[in-house]
């Protein structure tokens, strides 16, 4: 009888351990389930801890790399609208210039000084624009805006033609910017107030803003429809370089979305728990908590009998 209490006693103390165990992982399972995760401490997933730090270390390089990369597209694509619509005013002033040499007195009618004088200020606005306190043409100084108008050293056009370039009126530097798109891409981008199709636009301006109209200083009417017809034909090429820039940063973003969602996997594969497979998993261990206890009850009944008896 001794010797029956104490085998029952012993296998009571290991179904007992078992259901312990079993209770633990059913709490773990519980848990898993509610948070979606298989685990809340790295300690808790000690064989996969170093790769899954590494993997979110690249997933913050590689989300900086596309929020830079997406706030100089934005700064970009504001270059390419304001640069598409001082395209529309050299255009448009090419036009005025031809039909105010059509006769002496359609420069007078055209009023073609207030004319130039508008379109000027127009296009000082227009390079003058910042972004969250950045001027975007003016190279890397982006604190200062990069037209003005007023310079002492930016005086009226002198006769002679044909007239030499001024950049008196750029006050930026002669810097490229470079965006660092991805580790082994480094981008140039944008363009500055000071770009050849510019200053001769604003040269065109500035000669036919202060052109003489009656009589009609035809030559010099004459260089700033030159001028105009240069900045036709060269102004898109700066908006092509835009494109480009914006295209290339595109690309380099959807490379990065595409790292970003393949790291997310991996990322997934060791946080995330297969909910399906962790239903299943409690409810066979319920099953087999359920068993050991009935099991339990049996071996206490046993042992009370052979103490009775």
């Amino acid at each position: 009888m001794i010797s029956s209490t104490v085998s029952n006693l012993a296998q009571e103390t290991k179904l007992l351990g078992r259901i312990f165990d079993t209770q633990k992982q059913i709490l773990d399972t519980q848990n898993q389930i509610s948070t979606q995760k298989v685990a809340v401490r790295y300690s808790e997933i000690a064989s996969e801890s170093d790769r899954l730090v590494n993997l979110k270390t690249s997933q913050e390089r590689i989300d900086r790399f596309s929020q830079n990369n997406q706030q100089v597209i934005q700064r970009l694509r504001t270059m390419e609208l304001h640069t598409s619509q001082i395209f529309d005013i050299a255009s448009d002033f090419r036009i005025l210039l031809i039909s105010a040499l059509n006769t002496d007195e359609n420069a007078s009618n055209i009023a073609v000084n207030a004319e130039a004088t508008n379109r000027l200020e127009m296009m000082s606005g227009l390079l003058n624009v910042d972004m969250e306190g950045r001027y975007l043409f003016s190279g890397m100084q982006t604190g200062t805006p990069p037209v003005d108008l007023n310079d002492p050293n930016f005086l009226t056009p002198p006769i002679g033609y044909p007239s030499s370039a001024d950049i008196n009126y750029y006050q930026g530097d002669s810097a490229i910017l470079t965006a660092h798109a991805d580790d082994n891409l480094d981008v140039s981008y944008g363009v500055r107030a000071d770009a050849p199709g510019f200053e001769k636009l604003i040269r065109a301006l500035h000669i036919a803003q202060t052109t003489t109209t009656s009589p009609l200083d035809r030559a010099r009417l004459e260089e700033a429809l030159r001028l105009s017809e240069e900045a036709v034909n060269e102004i898109p090429d700066i908006r092509t370089g835009i494109g480009g820039s914006i295209k290339t940063l595109d690309l380099a973003n959807k490379i990065h979305i595409d790292a970003l969602l393949q790291t997310q996997e991996s990322v997934n594969g060791i946080e995330n728990v297969d909910i399906a497979a962790a239903i299943t998993k409690l409810s066979n261990d319920q099953l087999h908590l359920e068993a050991s206890f009935m099991v339990l009850a049996r071996l206490s009944s046993l042992s009370l009998i052979n103490f009775l008896r």
